[in-house]
């Protein structure tokens, strides 16, 4: 695999559980965070986002508590770029990447799905016993499966969920049997998630 990753510190990396507190990065690291940064960098490039302007106090931190190697951002040297893979790069400043890792991103797919899960998150909620529901939030997750960890894929599976994005009220499946199946839809048990085995659409002649 190649590319690079970007991953936003506060939140993700820096607990950040009290929100912003004068600027210092008082909190413990996200559990996992130092394991997750090391694996993904033996595969991409990974730079850290933040709009914290002290850099080099993020990156001391990253480098004391996890263990991982950086390098800073110099305002007289600015990048473009990030494609080293030794370090992890400490930068205010959103540069291109395959993917971003960010507590509070909303996926982009289209404009009226994303300011449904925008109001979803960020409007009062609506009593759902009133509330008409008129619009709607989706979240799909697709998974490969395999046999054994690590082993070659020998699936897909899209768990998908669906709710109404005034009052959050979550929408049951209907008419699908509850369990888990690698060969037909299914549901959890509180009829809530979708679980539908997929797969590659054939090329188009």
């Amino acid at each position: 695999m190649s590319g690079t990753i970007a991953v936003d510190f506060d939140g993700v990396i820096h607990a950040y559980s009290k929100g912003w507190q004068d600027g210092s990065i008082y909190d413990d690291p996200v559990p996992g965070a130092g394991d997750a940064l090391r694996s993904l960098m033996a595969d991409y490039a990974v730079f850290i986002f933040t709009s914290r302007t002290d850099l080099r106090a993020v990156g001391d931190w990253v480098r004391d508590r996890l263990s991982v190697p950086v390098l800073v951002a110099r305002d007289d040297c600015p990048r473009e770029f990030w494609n080293g893979r030794d370090s992890v790069y400490i930068t205010n400043r959103k540069l291109p990447a395959v993917a971003y890792l960010d507590d509070r991103g909303i996926r982009f797919h289209s404009w009226p799905q994303t300011l449904a899960d925008l109001t979803a998150v960020t409007a009062p909620s609506a009593d759902p016993a009133i509330c008409q529901h008129e619009h709607f939030a989706a979240h799909v997750e697709v998974n490969r499966l395999t046999d054994a960890e690590g082993g070659p894929v020998t699936g897909y599976a899209a768990d998908i969920t669906v709710r109404c994005a005034a009052c959050g009220q979550p929408f049951e499946w209907i008419g699908v049997p509850g369990g888990l199946s690698p060969g037909q839809p299914m549901c959890s048990v509180d009829r809530t998630e979708l679980r539908a085995p997929i797969h590659p659409a054939a090329p188009a002649h």
